[in-house]
């Protein structure tokens, strides 16, 4: 299992071809902003992980300095240290792998922008949630994973501060939140009870072959962008190449090189991923567009013997 699917390797690659041609960059400019944007995805879910992490730290602080002015009396427990006892958080603080990854990425949310998670932390514990786990916490795994998911949901994916946050530190980020916001909560959901480690997911479910998967479709779909407008052009009936949309033209060319250039990958699961994203990126208009052009000229390929499937299941 991997964060990045291929539909998301081709949304990402599409993207990067897009901006390429907007800033009339080179192919190892492209190349290098796609390798980027596709770990910046990583690096988004380890942020949000070491971001809840961060409110168990932030509590634990607050519970030090209010026993440090004095402000509460005898041995009974702080609301911030009965939070910061969590098991949730703390298997988030204590795993050996989110730390390795916070220290190798140099990610650190909490002393960078402390407003942030002080703003969260704030938010939440002015809620009947908080007062509730504080008065009712049966210190059982089952209700603190539930609020720390609650948190999560709420608190940290809905706060403007975040999203804020999130569009400023990276161009990449503004399209993510969704995507990673799931495999948060899918690692959340996989800690183990009884020892407290959890597992992070990789970014990708096999790294050479996504890898090379995006880099040769944005090679290859730069490389014979010329080529694959003239095949547009000759199946868009009297529409000059120039008044389709760039986003549309691209689409059908990744789509092109697709058919093409990858005899592994069957011409239905290329055709209906790039459908998929004329409906997501393109005008309404653009999911009829795109597939009469690529039937067509699936067609007229296929005559040509330009379009040759191998392997079990994809000789047609």
């Amino acid at each position: 299992m991997g964060i990045l699917h291929r539909r998301h390797l081709r949304q990402k690659t599409l993207h990067a071809l897009y901006a390429n041609y907007q800033n009339d960059n080179g192919e190892s400019v492209g190349l290098k902003n796609l390798k980027a944007s596709l770990e910046k995805v990583y690096e988004m879910y380890i942020l949000l992980l070491r971001l809840l992490a961060d409110l168990k730290v932030l509590a634990e602080e607050r519970a030090v300095t209010q026993k440090a002015e004095k402000k509460t009396l005898g041995t009974a427990k702080l609301p911030e240290e009965i939070f910061a006892e969590n098991k949730v958080l703390i298997a988030l603080e204590q795993s050996a792998d989110l730390q390795a990854k916070v220290a190798a990425l140099k990610l650190d949310w909490f002393r960078d922008d402390p407003e942030i998670v002080d703003k969260i932390f704030r938010t939440f514990a002015r809620t009947e949630d908080y007062k509730t786990y504080i008065q009712d916490r049966d210190e059982s795994f089952k209700m603190d994973l539930k609020l720390v998911l609650k948190i999560f949901r709420q608190y940290v994916v809905n706060s403007e501060g975040l999203q804020k946050t999130i569009e400023d530190k990276s161009i990449y980020w503004t399209d993510d939140l969704d995507l990673v916001s799931i495999h948060v909560i899918k690692t959340l959901e996989s800690i183990n009870p009884e020892d407290l480690t959890l597992s992070l997911i990789p970014l990708y479910k096999d790294f050479d072959d996504d890898n090379a998967f995006v880099r040769k479709v944005f090679s290859n779909t730069k490389r014979n962008f010329e080529e694959w407008e003239e095949i547009i052009e000759k199946h868009a009936k009297n529409w000059e190449v120039e008044r389709i949309a760039l986003m549309d033209r691209l689409i059908m060319g990744m789509a092109l090189t697709e058919f093409c250039d990858f005899p592994e990958i069957p011409v239905k699961v290329s055709l209906n991923e790039y459908i998929d994203l004329a409906k997501e990126y393109s005008t309404n208009k653009s999911k009829n567009f795109v597939n009469g052009i690529l039937d067509k000229a699936i067609n007229n390929l296929k005559e040509e013997g330009r379009i040759s499937k191998s392997g079990r299941g994809l000789i047609e």
